[in-house]
């Protein structure tokens, strides 16, 4: 006959599952079932989705960069004349002086055209002069040789002598021998010469 069991431990029911348990596997099996649907979504939504979960935040919009306005009409300069301004100088007749001026332009392709005044006498126009290829700046140096030929006051010993430079041709239909044809400016220099002329032999 065989001996009875003694280890067989009383039957005890199941301890149920704890309900917090219960809530964190339903709460994983929710979060399966999203990330099923998701992967079924467009990129492009799902890319829309992930942005819509991020913070709010605002975008700088940059300036809108456009076409400087052009360059308004400027006058000619006059740079490092020669004598400097206002100088007054002495020549004769065997040793005539040379007056020099540099004349630039801010405005790109604008001509510049040179006069010399002498005791209110203009002498014969040069040739205008044309900006650089390329528009590069303009800078030129201009000059005026004065002597007893030039047209001017040979009676007088002391003489008054213009430089002028304008960014129009000459508006000759007027005596202003300073008048340009608009919208021209121009710019001058002033100088006092001390030089005498013998006097011309008189006519028969």
């Amino acid at each position: 006959m065989t001996a009875p069991d003694i280890d067989v431990r009383p039957w005890r029911r199941p301890t149920p599952a704890k309900a917090g348990g219960a809530g964190h596997f339903a709460l994983a099996r929710l979060l399966l079932h999203v990330l099923r649907l998701l992967r079924q979504l467009d990129r492009k939504l799902l890319l829309l989705f992930a942005t819509s979960l991020l913070p709010a935040c605002i975008i700088p919009v940059g300036p809108e960069f456009q076409d400087p306005p052009g360059v308004a009409n400027s006058p000619p300069q006059i740079l490092d004349p020669n004598p400097t301004w206002g100088a007054e100088v002495t020549a004769t007749q065997s040793q005539p002086f040379t007056f020099q001026m540099y004349v630039t332009d801010l405005n790109v392709g604008d001509k510049l055209f040179i006069r010399w005044i002498i005791d209110g006498f203009s002498v014969p126009a040069t040739k205008p002069i044309v900006p650089p290829s390329g528009n590069g700046p303009l800078r030129e140096l201009v000059d005026k040789r004065v002597t007893c030929q030039d047209p001017f006051d040979h009676m007088k010993s002391r003489h008054m002598v213009w430089g002028v430079v304008a960014d129009r041709d000459w508006d000759d239909t007027t005596p202003d021998l300073l008048k340009v044809q608009p919208p021209g400016l121009h710019n001058l220099v002033t100088w006092t010469l001390d030089m005498t002329c013998a006097a011309s032999p008189a006519s028969p």
